[in-house]
């Protein structure tokens, strides 16, 4: 399996070898489908091959692969064989602010969340968008946005923070925006 260990949505590619048991001879033909014990599958062609198997869940997975056979050839699967994947990293960005308010004004801040690279998936969580002290306001990622009416005037900075729904990402915090 390489590379060792991935991260959710990152592909992993398995290699197999399908081959007679001696005093038998010959060469399997056929499809083989690899695994990873939680759903994701892939399959290449026999006696020698590899797919792409990708894991869209964190966890240790157990990998098998499965040769039904052909006319030649009973079926047969290999041992389980452990690959860790981890949670993928995540960016949290404020998109857009307005440049500036009244005091008692509501202000809608809009936010997005990508998985990095070599990760993928759509992150679940939720976003909260602070304004220092003085005010914050809490929306899914799914929502994109979210308001709340700041609690004091001055100029002061607003931060986006990631919360995970689920182990398979990472939290992550944007940079300062000053409003």
């Amino acid at each position: 399996i390489s590379p060792h260990t991935s991260v959710v949505g990152q592909p992993y590619v398995v290699t197999f070898t399908v081959a007679a048991i001696p005093a038998a001879s010959g060469t399997p033909t056929g499809t083989v489908t690899v695994s990873d014990g939680n759903g994701a599958t892939c399959t290449g062609e026999a006696p020698n091959g590899s797919c792409a198997l990708t894991s869209t869940t964190k966890g240790t997975r157990s990998v098998v692969a499965t040769y039904p056979g052909d006319g030649s050839f009973a079926g047969s699967a290999s041992p389980a064989v452990p690959h860790d994947v981890g949670a993928a990293a995540t960016t949290v960005s404020i998109t857009s602010a307005p440049a500036a308010s009244f005091f008692g004004q509501p202000i809608t801040v809009e936010f997005s969340v990508s998985v990095d690279a070599p990760g993928a998936g759509t992150p679940v969580g939720n976003v909260t968008i602070t304004y220092g002290n003085a005010g914050s306001c809490t929306a899914p990622v799914t929502a994109g946005k979210c308001s709340f009416t700041p609690t004091a005037v001055g100029t002061r900075n607003l931060q986006a923070v990631f919360t995970p729904g689920t182990p398979d990402f990472l939290p992550d915090q944007s940079s300062n925006v000053s409003y």
